[in-house]
């Protein structure tokens, strides 16, 4: 029994990384004006960033439908395969729920086949970074069985965190997502926070008065985490921002390769421009 892979859109794995290991990507839907699009497939971050930041359209995002999740779950398990599925938190989208109805409707399952739904309770690039090293677990623990590789997904999942330096809360507050942020918004004007997640939620960690201060903290906050296991960090529209977080990051942990990815459309609606963010597996 093969056991494979799969996440959503909102995850902003890199295709490349889910192309190597095998990861099924089930994509998100944008709506921009009248108009609806597949995340990464009929839609891409430059020319969602155009609509977004010169054109001044809002876009809407929504979950797959349980249907998408089927077409992918059954085909699958039509091939003898099991499946952990891997997702954002259920705070934040109706993906996790999609999933589940997916689960319910192949109903029984045959002899030694499973489906596993994973509520991460976090959003973007860590749920690609768990989702790889699940997949690296797979490939050097082979012989494993589908509860082991579970349990090691969920003991991953545990181990991540994500911190993100964002320049402006307003693509946050005008899409519904900001959660415990909300307590930031009376100086929206005049900060730039780092934000986490909680239990599921967007949180507010701290705030600066500029984002190069807020990178600073990004890379503050990773270097006390002391020795890591995985690290991936994300950027929107600056890739130049990258750089000052990952070299202090390398220099501490010189035995990692840091992941570097881009936001997508679905996060993207959220974060805004000059938005960069790190993940972190501890050891």
């Amino acid at each position: 029994m093969t056991i494979i892979l799969v996440t959503d859109s909102a995850s902003d794995i890199p295709p490349q990384l889910a192309e190597q290991h095998g990861i099924r990507v089930i994509p998100l839907n944008v709506m921009i004006n009248d108009k609806t699009f597949k995340d990464g497939i009929d839609i891409q971050i430059d020319e969602f960033n155009k609509y977004m930041f010169e054109e001044d359209i809002l876009p809407k995002t929504s979950q797959p439908s349980p249907s998408e999740f089927l077409n992918v779950y059954q085909e699958i398990i039509n091939q003898g395969d099991s499946i952990i599925s891997i997702h954002i938190s259920s705070k934040v989208s109706g993906t996790l729920n999609s999933a589940t109805q997916a689960k319910a409707m192949v109903g029984t399952l045959p002899e030694n086949q499973f489906i596993e739904i994973i509520d991460t309770k976090l959003a973007s690039i860590p749920v690609a970074l768990i989702a790889v090293e699940v997949a690296n677990s797979l490939k050097t623990n082979p012989d494993w069985d589908f509860n082991a590789q579970v349990s090691v997904a969920k003991t991953i999942t545990d181990k991540t965190s994500v911190y993100l330096a964002i320049d402006t809360l307003e693509y946050l507050e005008k899409g519904g997502r900001i959660g415990k942020a909300s307590a930031l918004l009376g100086s929206l004007l005049r900060i730039k926070p780092i934000l986490s997640m909680s239990d599921g939620e967007v949180v507010p960690i701290s705030k600066s008065r500029s984002l190069s201060q807020s990178i600073q903290r990004l890379t503050d906050i990773a270097q006390s985490a002391g020795q890591l296991h995985a690290v991936a960090i994300i950027y929107n529209t600056n890739d130049s921002l990258l750089d000052e977080i990952e070299n202090p990051i390398s220099l501490q942990n010189p035995d990692i390769t840091v992941i570097r990815a881009r936001f997508g459309p679905v996060v993207g609606t959220y974060v805004g421009p000059n938005a960069v963010g790190i993940a972190m597996i501890t050891k």
